[in-house]
């Protein structure tokens, strides 16, 4: 009967709105019974899946690394994942800004602690189009930064400020 479609339809939504707000992955049912709520569960993720796999089916592109990439992964002893993925970002976003980005870097994995994690916390700025590179005019900025005495924080706030102004 008709209300019986239009509750399995609003219970169909419910799940999958549920299963959206709490993150989880679907979960594949198997061996279950034709009238099993189970079975209708399954039969919902299998339409949701069928229509995510059409709007879903790009892979990240990889490109090959770039010696300037390599070279900086060799210096910090950057695993191959996270050097293709540094890779990747710089040659699909990062073009323009190449050489700025690639000495920002040095100056920040130099001083990191762990050179592999701070890497993956830039890229995700670079990502999210908040990583600044480094700035043109850093020696005038930190000429000011010595002259007003300020310190290692605050001078390099000041930098990245006027390098975003730059770009």
């Amino acid at each position: 009967p008709f209300w019986l479609k239009l509750c399995a339809k609003v219970l169909c939504n419910a799940l999958r709105l549920q299963r959206e707000a709490m993150g989880r992955k679907k979960r594949q049912a198997e061996n279950v019974g034709p009238g099993d709520p189970a079975d209708f569960r399954s039969k919902c993720a299998r339409e949701e899946d069928s229509s995510e796999d059409e709007r879903d089916n790009g892979e990240p592109r990889h490109y090959d690394i770039d010696p300037d990439i390599q070279e900086l992964a060799y210096t910090f002893n950057i695993d191959p994942g996270l050097t293709q993925r540094l890779n990747d970002i710089m040659i699909e976003e990062r073009q323009r800004t190449w050489e700025q980005d690639l000495a920002r870097l040095y100056e920040i994995l130099k001083d990191a602690h762990t050179p592999a994690a701070m890497l993956n916390l830039k890229l995700r700025d670079m990502e999210k189009g908040t990583f600044v590179g480094k700035a043109k005019c850093q020696a005038t900025v930190r000429a000011l930064a010595r002259k007003h005495r300020l310190d290692k924080g605050a001078s390099t706030k000041l930098e990245e400020a006027m390098s975003m102004r730059e770009a």
